[in-house]
């Protein structure tokens, strides 16, 4: 442990991330490009330039705020590749 945290819990972090950036973002985005709203209700260019953020920002949210399978398996490989011994509470 470097920053406090467990390796379990740098783990999950990591698969969340991974989760986020490989399977919710580019949903989002698909979502984003179809939208085929006329203006005054289309998304201006600075809304645009910086959607790819705000998508960030959302995906994470979305990961973080319910248990998702997916993750919970992810981490738990990472942890067994990495030999890290889970601690038990």
């Amino acid at each position: 442990m470097h920053d406090g945290r467990t390796d379990e819990s740098r783990a999950r972090e990591a698969a969340e991330q991974f989760v986020a950036i490989t399977f919710v973002q580019p949903l989002l985005k698909q979502l984003r490009e179809t939208n085929s709203a006329s203006p005054p209700f289309a998304p201006s260019q600075a809304e645009r330039q910086f959607q790819s953020l705000a998508d960030q920002a959302t995906a994470d949210r979305i990961v973080r705020s319910s248990r998702w399978p997916l993750v919970d398996r992810i981490a738990a490989d990472l942890i067994k590749r990495s030999n890290i011994r889970p601690v038990v509470a």
